[in-house]
């Protein structure tokens, strides 16, 4: 919250601190500079290390690659790694 009041301000805005208590914000990428998540550089990556020369074991890998979801734990990875 802190981070985000500072930014508006930044900004010449002002917020009403009983509005954004315990509201989580995504502040846009610029503010923050944190660049955009490498979801495919991550993927193609993955798919490069867990090749094992095993047909039914690659099959399985190649199959979890293709329904990935939301990629949540290389997202936070990522993000921690910025701090």
């Amino acid at each position: 919250m802190i981070i985000y009041q500072h930014i508006l301000q930044r900004r010449g805005q002002t917020t009403n601190c009983n509005y954004y208590k315990g509201v989580f914000a995504i502040i846009p990428n610029q503010d923050m500079m944190i660049y955009p998540f490498p979801a495919e550089t991550i993927t193609m990556r993955m798919r490069q290390v867990l090749r094992t020369g095993n047909r039914d074991i690659d099959d399985l890998f190649a199959y979890m690659m293709e329904a990935s979801g939301k990629m949540i734990r290389p997202r936070l990875v990522y993000l921690t790694s910025s701090l």
